[in-house]
């Protein structure tokens, strides 16, 4: 979807959201349109290809994968690489045991509420 401000002078219905809905909850409709809810509208969007970008993006789609790799996800796969590492890391000669975990980014306090040094 898209959107555009109103013009100054338009007064749009009492209540009616930037998608045409009408909700008379001010509270809902600040919470999902934010403050400028009522200074903006809806613009109904339609996509046009040609038969030649048709054809160009088959091939692409065909040749390369790019759509496909770009839609994928891989997070299950990446969380098991990462624990993987972890726990090599854990198992090598030298490793340090693991620290407690620190709030507050630098100098904040450690997980215990001790002042970091």
């Amino acid at each position: 979807a898209a959107f555009r401000a109103s013009p100054p002078a338009y007064t749009p219905p009492a209540n009616q959201c930037p998608d045409g809905e009408i909700c008379a909850d001010d509270a809902r409709r600040v919470e999902v349109w934010g403050s400028c809810w009522h200074r903006y509208y809806q613009l109904d969007l339609e996509y046009f290809m040609s038969g030649q970008a048709r054809a160009i993006v088959d091939v692409l789609n065909r040749s390369h994968l790019w759509a496909k790799t770009l839609s994928e996800s891989h997070r299950e796969d990446t969380t098991d690489r990462v624990a993987k590492i972890a726990d090599k890391l854990a198992r090598a000669p030298g490793a340090q045991p693991p620290r407690a975990p620190r709030l507050g980014g630098y100098g904040g306090l450690d997980a215990l509420g001790a002042g970091a040094g």
